[in-house]
């Protein structure tokens, strides 16, 4: 994407501001032969990087105002986060646009720990322009929730799995991966398109005799048996999409089929 200040703008919504910069970037340089040594590895792999400013339509009466307003947020990590959700849903549908006028496939939307530094501050108008700040703060990676010794080391054991062929991954883990973060870019009309095609996949996949035996076999059972019966309203809900005749409700019956196709992946792992 080339650098440059991209203005987004949305129906009753105040346009935001978007400002991509390249650093490090430079010509190609002439260099001397010599011993190639243990560095050289090391050496390959800089580079220019990227930087981001997402400028939201926040207005401070005064620079004092502005100051109290990072100082909340230096205190709250929780208030800091949802700001920087607002600036990432931004940026990964500047890269969903920038994918479609590209024509490049390979264009993905970024995850909060893609990112080597993550900041959030304030500035004047010209200052921000430029990517520069009047007053910031770095942001540490959240924490993230306790989760048990099997669920951390478990997905390196899927990966290897998969890798060496000893396992293969089901169509239904990647669709339901492109519906989540559908949802989560509340791009509604595509996550109830791959939504349907994540239940139809999975029922087809699945066969009821590749169940456990005991409590565990019957919550997979009785998961299933729930995703089945939603079948036909999930077919409905993806035709209306197509369409673009979805009802803002069908929201939450989307997310609760996605959420359950998720439990049930994850019950068939973990148990």
């Amino acid at each position: 994407m080339a650098d440059g200040r991209y203005i987004v703008r949305r129906e009753h919504v105040a346009a935001n501001v978007i400002v991509f910069g390249t650093s490090g970037a430079t010509g190609r340089k002439r260099f001397k032969k010599r011993r190639r040594s243990s560095t050289d590895a090391d050496d390959a792999v800089s580079g220019p990087s990227s930087t981001v400013t997402v400028v939201l339509p926040d207005r401070f009466a005064d620079e004092q105002s502005a100051a109290r307003w990072l100082a909340d947020r230096s205190g709250d990590a929780d208030e800091a986060e949802h700001e920087i959700e607002k600036a990432l849903k931004l940026l990964n549908e500047a890269l969903a646009a920038h994918r479609i006028a590209s024509s490049d496939p390979y264009v993905s939307e970024l995850g909060r720990d893609r990112a080597v530094t993550v900041k959030i501050g304030f500035g004047r108008g010209e200052e921000i322009a430029y990517q520069k700040w009047s007053e910031a703060m770095s942001l540490p990676e959240p924490q993230k929730g306790k989760r048990r010794r099997r669920q951390i080391l478990d997905p390196q054991d899927k990966f290897a799995a998969i890798l060496s062929g000893r396992e293969t991954a089901l169509l239904a883990e990647e669709l339901l991966l492109r519906a989540k973060l559908d949802m989560q870019m509340n791009r509604l009309r595509h996550a109830a398109l791959q939504a349907d095609l994540a239940l139809e996949a999975l029922l087809a996949e699945q066969q009821q005799s590749e169940f456990d035996e005991g409590k565990k076999g019957e919550r997979q059972a009785s998961d299933l048996n729930w995703l089945r019966s939603q079948e036909s309203s999930l077919e409905q809900i993806a035709n209306s999409a197509l369409s673009d005749n979805l009802e803002p409700e069908s929201a939450a019956t989307i997310e609760e089929i996605v959420e359950r196709i998720e439990r049930f992946l994850r019950r068939r792992r973990y148990g």
